[in-house]
């Protein structure tokens, strides 16, 4: 956000018999400083920069822990494709 926040107000319309609930976190902190857990758009400023996304609620753990998968690949031809 702000600049997809009308693509997030389609979703949340989407959406919001469900109960569903959003996580809001600001672009460049990190350790939990300035997530919020929102069941409404009220909670972020018009023009606040911050990414949104769904919360998942059950989400797939490992050994009880929540995990990322971060894979960086090399294009190293296109005709023909090279990934490594």
């Amino acid at each position: 956000l702000p600049a997809d926040r009308a693509e997030l107000l389609v979703d949340w319309e989407s959406r919001k018999e469900g109960g569903q609930l959003y996580i809001s976190k600001p672009p460049n902190c990190c350790q939990g400083v300035g997530i919020k857990i929102l069941s409404d758009l009220t909670g972020i400023k018009p023009k606040a920069s911050v990414v949104v996304s769904r919360y998942i609620a059950n989400p797939y753990l490992i050994d009880g822990a929540k995990f990322d998968l971060r894979i960086y690949v090399v294009v190293t031809g296109f005709l023909p494709l090279r990934i490594y």
